[in-house]
This record gives structure tokens, sequence and C-alpha cells, in this order.
């Protein structure tokens, strides 16, 4: 396992990077190590230690990173881990970003788009969240099969702003945003490893946080037909 230092250029950190700029990130990163990664892993609260899985680590911590945010949150420990699992070129995020941070909402969607430049042609996003489907248990794991960014349709977007057509048309369609074939693929697999009595599929819905729902607030969100609730963190086009 390597750990990699090196000097931030000259981007500017109070604006969105541009175009260029996430190209050149991603350049810079792929300059410090040999790996070449096609998955990407965003690790949420309590999977931090599965970059501890990594074989052939070369780690680059966020603070260390043009323009990158760094994470504030315990138990997030801000570090890119390139290398390999199970024979596959990865690059783990071990710490999410979160809106409640502080950061401006065009701020927490940098990350990806690095990764993106980085190679990164599938992405798997992980979180902890809290269950609103009474036929949920906890400990149970959702396949997110649709999402209700909540922040986003009373105006907060995190695709507001000036936009770039070369990382995406401006607008969206989100439709289908999660792939079915991944989807298949999970529940096969873990109908495999006998775990298919705690697998679910549902709709996720985003709110701002840090602070926890109330009862109120929990009704209000299932009433939505939300299955299970989380912080904003990244989101990713």
């Amino acid at each position: 396992m390597s750990e990699y230092h090196f000097e931030t250029s000259q981007i500017v950190t109070h604006r969105p990077p541009s175009f260029e700029d996430v190209q050149s990130i991603g350049e810079l990163l792929l300059g410090k190590t040999k790996h070449r990664p096609a998955i990407g892993i965003i690790c949420g609260s309590g999977l931090g230690s599965l970059a501890d899985m990594v074989e052939d680590a070369n780690i680059i911590l966020y603070s260390e990173i043009p323009s990158f945010p760094t994470s504030t949150v315990p138990g997030h420990m801000g570090k890119l881990v390139f290398g390999t699992m199970k024979g596959k070129q990865v690059v783990l995020m071990s710490g999410r970003l979160h809106y409640y941070e502080g950061y401006p909402m065009w701020k927490t969607t940098i990350p990806v788009r690095i990764l993106k430049a980085c190679g990164i042609s599938t992405l798997i996003l992980t979180n902890a969240v809290g269950g609103l489907n009474p036929d949920y248990s906890v400990g149970d794991v959702m396949i997110i099969r649709d999402h209700i960014d909540l922040p986003g349709i009373t105006g907060q977007c995190v695709l507001r702003g000036e936009n770039d057509e070369r990382f995406g048309p401006r607008f969206l369609a989100t439709v289908e945003t999660y792939d079915r074939e991944l989807a298949t693929l999970t529940k096969s697999i873990a109908e495999k490893l006998g775990l298919s009595d705690i697998m679910r599929e549902g709709t996720y819905i985003m709110v701002g946080g840090p602070t926890y729902g109330t009862v109120a607030e929990f009704r209000l969100l299932r009433g939505f037909g939300a299955d299970a609730v989380g912080k904003l963190y990244e989101r990713f086009r």
C-alpha cells in the first residue's frame, strides 16, 4: 500500500471547476497510480473499512486533491483508494460528502465528476438510511429502484447554474437512473449467499439534514411513496 502526496495546482476553488479543470485533476490522480479503474465505489456510513479489502492500494487524501471537498463527518475517512478487488480495478471513496456539512450544492458533484475523469463507467453508491416502509427491518439492504430528490424539486438541485454540455445535457432525464442489470445481478448474488430474506428494492428519498426527521415528517415522506430516507449526498449524471 502506498500513500501519495503532491502539490495542488492553481485551480480556482470558490466556483465550480470547469470541464478542463476536472479533466486535469483526473489526469493528476492517474499520474499517481498505475491503476486504471472502471468501477467506482462510494462507501457510506459503516462501510469505510471496505477500503481495507483493496489490494495493491494507492491512497490519496481528499485534502490533497485540488477542488475536492473534505469529509467532516466521523467515520468518513476522506481518502481515495485506487487498487484491485477480486481482480477488478477500482477506486473507492472512503468517506462521503454531504450538503449539510456546509458545502454549496455544486460542490457535492465534484467528486463524481472527477471519478468520471479517471475513467469510471460503473458507479456503486452506498449509504446508511432510515426505513420508512413498515415491511422493512433493521439491517435490511435496499436496492434503489427510484428516488425522490426533495431538495431538488424545492429549488436546490445540484445541477442548478451554468451548464457545460460536456458534463451532460441541461435537461437531464432521470427515468431509469439506476441500472437494472446491476440490480438483477445483485439480487442473484444475494440469493446465492442466502441473503434473499434481507434484500429489498424500493424508492429512496433525499432530505437535506443533518437533523433526523420527526414522526410527522416520516409519515409525510412515506406518503410520498418513499421506502427509505437519507441525508443529501453526491448526485451524479
